[in-house]
């Protein structure tokens, strides 16, 4: 109700500048963003830009870690199809070269594989496949590990310019920045399906189930194992990480 409450005071408040294009296909009450291909731009809802995805007066360290993850996850769809055929002027149009092309495919194997091997609890007596398709869903896997890392970066780059120092929360004193900013990332995926709906969805969806998304990107994150000392002696090999650009 806050956001429906806020969106209309903004459209009110600013309605000779507000201007919606005859493309838009998303609600402002939702809480979405996504990549548009055609137009080749990231859009996100009014809802989105509200708590608890992002707060202008909120530490850094969570906005870095919530909102700067959403859209980076977004923007990093412009590398998607590794480098497949666009359409621009009714003609298609290869713009990565061969070697590009091969790489990226290299890389993708190694997401596939991962993925590929969690477990989808929700599914288990229930048919044969209870692996995450890791084949269907590697887009947006790929989004979620590389955009992740793109936010920590930028988030990373804020804590030393405050000489390691970040805005503390009340009750959370205990967290580091670093610490801050991986659970503002999980807390944007948290949420509770019913089994019903994983199973329906399971074959459908472009997506991993919510807190497989968030284990897996965690688990390539270098700087997630330091944050909460998860070392190789616990099982994490840094051999077994997938990266897009190394």
């Amino acid at each position: 109700m806050y956001n429906v409450c806020l969106s209309l005071f903004v459209i009110v408040r600013y309605k000779e500048q507000f201007c919606r294009s005859k493309n838009d296909v998303m609600n402002p009450m939702e809480t979405n963003a996504f990549f548009n291909v055609p137009e080749n731009r990231v859009e996100i809802s009014a809802a989105i830009l509200h708590s608890p995805i992002y707060e202008a007066e909120m530490s850094p360290a969570v906005n870095y870690g919530a909102i700067g993850y959403v859209l980076a996850h977004e923007l990093f769809h412009m590398f998607q199809g590794c480098g497949n055929p666009s359409i621009e002027q009714h003609q298609s149009v290869l713009w990565w070269s061969s070697d590009m092309r091969h790489g990226c495919k290299k890389k993708k194997k190694c997401f596939v594989k991962q993925y590929g091997q969690y477990v989808i609890p929700e599914l288990v007596g229930y048919t044969k496949q209870c692996q995450v398709d890791g084949e269907r869903t590697y887009e947006e896997n790929v989004a979620d590990v590389m955009g992740l890392k793109a936010a920590y970066r930028l988030h990373a780059q804020k804590v030393k310019k405050n000489n390691g120092k970040c805005q503390v929360l009340p009750k959370f004193e205990k967290f580091t920045c670093d610490q801050l900013f991986f659970l503002a990332f999980a807390n944007t995926l948290c949420g509770v399906a019913h089994p019903t709906y994983v199973r329906l969805r399971h074959h459908v969806w472009a997506h991993s189930p919510d807190s497989i998304r968030v284990n897996a990107a965690l688990w390539n994150i270098d700087a997630f194992r330091r944050a909460f000392d998860c070392g190789p002696e616990k099982g994490l090999k840094s051999e077994e990480m997938c990266d897009f650009w190394r």
